[in-house]
C-alpha cells in the first residue's frame, strides 16, 4: 500500500493505492480524517483492488475543504474517473458514509459499506464548539471520545497521528458538512446493495440511525458489533474486514 499523488482536473489528489487483481474497493474518510488513517484498515481487507483519498484541504490534497458532502462527491466523481472506475465498492465511515451514499444516488456506486453513519448527521454543538476551539489553539480534537471505552491507548494514539495531517480548520469545515447532510427522503433511489455496519456503543450515530439506513435502502443488510463505538475501523478491524469480504462476495 504505498501514498502517491495523482492529478485530477488540474489539482493533486492524495491517496493510498494497492493495484491487484480483486473489485474496486473506494474508502471514503470521516470528519477530520485523511487517507493515511485508513492504512491499518486495508491491511485487513484483502481481495480488493484499492484506493483511499484524500478530501480536499488535507495532507497533500489540493484545494479548500468541501461545505457539504455533495461538493466532496462533485470531487470524488472526477476522482473516480481519473481511475477509470465507474462504480466502485465505496466503504465509508461517518462523514465518508454520507458521501458515499451522495455518490450512489449518482449511480457511481456498485455496492456500499456504511460503517457508523446515518441518512442525516446531526452534529451536537458541543463537538462544533470543540472543532472550533481547536482551530483557535491550533491543536487537533481528540479522538477518544468517538472511539469508546475499552479500547486500546495505542489505538487511538495511531490514529490521532495519523489524523494529525488534517488541519483543524478543514476538520471544522467536515463536521459542519455532516451537521447540513440530511438525505432520509432520498434512501429509496439508491439502486445499490448496501451493507449497514453498527456499533452497539456508538455514541456520535446510535444504532437507530444505522436502524434507518437498513429499513429505508432497498437492498440493506444491518450488521451490529456489541461493545463497538463510533471508531470501529479501528477498534474492530479484523471483524469489519470479515464482514466486508462475506457480504462482497455475495454481491461481485
Amino acid at each position: 500500500m504505498r501514498r502517491e499523488n495523482i492529478e485530477v482536473a488540474g489539482r493533486r489528489v492524495e491517496h493510498l493505492r494497492l493495484e491487484r487483481e480483486g473489485p474496486p474497493l473506494v474508502l471514503l474518510h470521516g470528519a477530520g480524517a485523511n487517507a493515511e488513517v485508513w492504512r491499518p484498515v486495508c491491511a485487513k481487507t484483502h481481495g480488493f483492488d484499492l484506493a483511499a483519498p484524500s478530501l480536499p484541504g488535507r495532507g497533500e490534497s489540493e484545494g479548500a475543504p468541501p461545505a457539504t458532502a455533495a461538493e466532496a462527491a462533485d470531487g470524488l466523481e472526477r476522482y473516480l474517473d481519473a481511475l477509470d472506475v465507474e462504480a466502485p465498492i465505496l466503504l465509508g465511515h461517518s462523514y465518508g458514509g454520507a458521501v458515499a451514499i451522495e455518490l450512489a444516488l449518482r449511480g457511481r456506486a456498485q455496492g456500499l459499506v456504511l460503517v457508523a453513519t446515518g441518512a442525516r448527521l446531526r452534529v451536537h454543538p458541543a463537538v462544533i464548539a470543540a472543532a472550533e476551539a481547536a482551530v483557535s489553539d491550533g491543536a487537533p480534537m481528540s479522538a477518544a471520545l468517538a472511539f469508546g471505552s475499552g479500547v486500546d491507548s495505542s489505538t487511538v494514539a495511531a490514529y490521532e497521528d495519523s489524523a494529525s495531517r488534517t488541519p483543524p480548520a478543514t476538520a471544522l469545515a467536515d463536521w459542519r458538512a455532516c451537521d447540513a447532510f440530511d438525505r432520509m427522503d432520498a434512501l429509496s433511489e439508491v439502486r445499490a446493495p448496501a451493507l449497514v455496519i453498527a456499533g452497539e456503543d456508538d455514541a456520535l450515530t446510535p444504532p437507530k440511525f444505522h436502524a434507518f439506513l437498513a429499513e429505508r435502502l432497498p437492498r440493506a443488510q444491518l450488521e451490529r458489533i456489541a461493545g463497538a463505538g463510533h471508531m470501529l475501523p479501528w477498534s474492530h478491524t479484523e471483524r469489519l474486514a470479515r464482514m466486508l469480504r462475506t457480504w462482497a462476495a455475495g454481491v461481485t
